[in-house]
């Protein structure tokens, strides 16, 4: 079974059931990684390559794979390596993750993983889908949207028994 999918300039990178594919897209070669190559759990769900790196999200938490050197690292502190990492968005240096329990940040280059604990109870439970556009993050999640402005902090949630003005839901 497949979960993520993601590129850079010389790879496509597929995220599987049983850990990480590389496919080299000149030679259309592919090379398989998982735990005992260093990622931190067996299913990767979430990719996303930033500069020379790829980060790994996994049933066990965040790996990095560093493609310069052709190795893998544990990316975890102990709060994210139980989690559950569904996806992954970049904002500036920081990167977010989604989560079976929320949304967590690190500063690139870091090393610890902070939650985002919001005045918003949306973003306590499982977060799904991420993304950065501008200063403002969208989560897609179980209680469903919240809209983060990363400056104020302040969030918007759209759940089921938002009536969103001029849709036409016919």
């Amino acid at each position: 079974q497949y979960y993520a999918i993601a590129h850079d300039a010389k790879s496509v990178w597929i995220g599987t059931e049983r850990g990480l594919v590389r496919m080299d897209r000149k030679s259309r070669t592919f090379r398989s990684y998982g735990q005992f190559d260093g990622i931190s759990g067996e299913r990767v769900t979430a990719l996303l390559p930033v500069k020379n790196n790829l980060i790994i999200g996994t049933d066990r938490g965040v790996s990095v794979f560093d493609i310069r050197r052709d190795s893998i690292y544990d990316a975890n502190t102990d709060i994210m390596l139980p989690r559950v990492i569904y996806d992954f968005a970049q904002g500036d240096s920081i990167i977010y993750a989604a989560t079976d329990i929320g949304v967590f940040s690190l500063v690139w280059g870091g090393s610890e993983w902070r939650r985002l604990l919001l005045d918003s109870p949306h973003l306590r439970s499982g977060v799904y889908q991420i993304q950065v556009v501008d200063s403002l993050l969208y989560t897609v999640g179980e209680d469903g949207v919240v809209v983060v402005d990363l400056k104020s902090w302040e969030s918007t949630t759209f759940d089921r028994n938002t009536v969103f003005k001029n849709a036409d839901l016919t």
